[in-house]
């Protein structure tokens, strides 16, 4: 039996994988969307369920039976969605995410069925004790053993620690697709310690919330625009 150690970053619009190998992070590439998959569900009319780049083409046409974003509404118990007659809470969703995730490192590094993939999953460096355990439990139900649920800001900062060999204070800006993260950390490389100083965020302020403001200006424009235009139709009445 083998143990593999795999890091996987839950998003609100996209998930991304890696998994080590001797010592350094490789990326899971996701079949039609490269590196990075989105974090799409849609069911159809025969209740088979599809993520990530095929449920996400689904759902341009078929836009009341996708579930975009859910991540946003990790360990609200009240929301669900009702999709072709299947119903899914944040945390069923985020399992589906990574079952997909799990059949491609499965395929990608041929593991038998009798090893372990052992997974750190990251999460917004605000979400409480209730959305971090919702994320293990999605992370369990989809079959991994989940050894840490790790802050998305401190991920970072480790990372550029290693690569810079940095000791001092990291300020970290995270904007996602839902949410705005700010983080001070500081850093002790040589002892592999990180320690996060202050840390504030925004769970609906990202991405999707851009868009949002987008679309509103330019229906707004687009009307504005319309009734200019009827209004002169009707002076030269």
């Amino acid at each position: 039996m083998n143990e593999i150690f795999v890091g996987i970053d839950l998003g609100t619009t996209n998930t991304l994988a890696c998994y080590l190998r001797r010592g350094r992070p490789n990326f899971i590439r996701f079949a039609g969307s490269g590196e990075m998959l989105p974090s799409v569900l849609y069911v159809d009319e025969e209740k088979n369920i599809f993520v990530g780049e095929k449920a996400k083409k689904r759902g341009v046409i078929d836009p009341l039976n996708v579930i975009r974003s859910s991540k946003t509404y990790m360990a609200d118990f009240g929301k669900t969605w009702t999709v072709h007659g299947k119903t899914f809470t944040p945390t069923k969703v985020a399992a589906e995410i990574l079952k997909e995730v799990k059949r491609q490192i499965i395929k990608k590094l041929h593991c038998a069925d009798e090893d372990t993939i052992n997974a750190v999953i990251t999460v917004p460096a605000y979400f409480n004790d209730n959305q971090r355990d919702e994320t293990r439990k999605a992370g369990e139900a989809a079959g991994f053993n989940v050894m840490w649920i790790l802050e998305e800001p401190t991920a970072a900062a480790i990372e550029s620690v290693h690569e810079k060999q940095l000791d001092k204070k990291v300020f970290v800006i995270d904007i996602g697709g839902g949410t705005f993260d700010l983080s001070v950390l500081g850093a002790d490389h040589e002892n592999h310690t990180y320690r996060a100083i202050a840390i504030d965020g925004d769970d609906r302020l990202g991405g999707d919330n851009f868009d949002k403001i987008i679309q509103q200006k330019l229906i707004r424009k687009i009307e504005d625009d319309v009734q200019i235009t009827n209004l002169i139709k009707l002076k030269k009445r």
